[in-house]
C-alpha cells in the first residue's frame, strides 16, 4: 500500500463533501490539467498515475466516478474496467474511459469492457461536468 500512497494524491477541494472523482492516467500533464479544471469545483479529487495503486484506491475509498485512460501501460483502461465490473462490490460504480481519438471501435471496445461512459481528448470543463453529472457525481 506505500506505493498506492506515494503515487495517489488526495486534493480536497471542499472537505465533507461524499462525491470524489478518481482520475487515473500515467501522463501527469493530464492529471494536472483535470486537476485545474476542476478546481473550483467541489469535488474531491483522487489522482492516481498507476492503475494497480488506482484499484487500491477504488477498494478504499469507493469513488463516486472513475476517469481512467485507455492507453495505460501496465493494465489499460479496458482490462480496468472488465476487473471492477466483474465485482458485485464495485459493479455500482460508473467508469468513464477516456479516448485519444473519436473512433467508433474504440468507444464499443471501452462499453464492452464495462465502462458506462466515454470522454473524448481534448475535452473541456463543460465536457468533464457534464460526464460527472450524467454518470451519478451530481
Amino acid at each position: 500500500m506505500r506505493a498506492a500512497q506515494a503515487t495517489i494524491q488526495n486534493d480536497l477541494v471542499e472537505k465533507g463533501n461524499s462525491i470524489s472523482l478518481l482520475l487515473i492516467d500515467d501522463n501527469p500533464l493530464v492529471l494536472e490539467t483535470i486537476k485545474k479544471l476542476l478546481k473550483k469545483t467541489h469535488y474531491e479529487l483522487l489522482l492516481a498515475d498507476d492503475p494497480f495503486d488506482a484499484l487500491c484506491s477504488l477498494v478504499e475509498n469507493k469513488p463516486s466516478v472513475v476517469f481512467i485512460d485507455a492507453a495505460m501501460s501496465k493494465l489499460n483502461g479496458y482490462q480496468f474496467c472488465a476487473l471492477v465490473k466483474a465485482q458485485a462490490k464495485y459493479q455500482y460504480i460508473p467508469l468513464v474511459v477516456v479516448l485519444e481519438y473519436a473512433n467508433k471501435v474504440e468507444q464499443a471496445k471501452a462499453l464492452a469492457a464495462g465502462a458506462d461512459a466515454v470522454l473524448v481528448k481534448p475535452f473541456g470543463e463543460n465536457e468533464l461536468l457534464n460526464i460527472v453529472e450524467v454518470t451519478g457525481g451530481k
